[in-house]
């Protein structure tokens, strides 16, 4: 009985453990930023890959940031600078929003 109790609390302490899983989508350009954020303590910090009018866009955030889309790459990693219309066009219409990183993921 003991033994299938100390073999049960084993395999639920290595099924919980995370399991990090390489990043294959982060653009070389990013690298250097993530370097920075993750020596920096990456506070829910993530980078998010989108689409909008057929042009991959790259969003950084992190959580202790006030603000929201401030650094919005395109994908030569030249800062996104819009009017305001759009911008608003591209919240309206933006797709396929994928987080490519996240703090903790390995950079494959």
């Amino acid at each position: 009985m003991n033994k299938l109790y100390l073999i049960s609390i084993l395999v639920l302490l290595f099924s919980c453990q995370k399991e990090e899983t390489p990043i294959q989508n982060v653009p070389d350009w990013f690298l250097p930023q993530i370097e920075e954020l993750e020596k920096s303590g990456c506070f829910g910090c993530s980078i998010t890959q989108i689409t909008y009018d057929k042009n991959i866009y790259y969003h950084s955030y992190c959580s202790i940031s006030s603000c929201v889309y401030c650094n919005l790459y395109d994908s030569t990693g030249k800062l996104v600078e819009w009017d305001q219309e759009e911008f608003n066009n591209f919240l309206k219409n933006k797709k396929n929003e994928m987080v490519i990183w996240k703090c903790g993921d390995k950079i494959n």
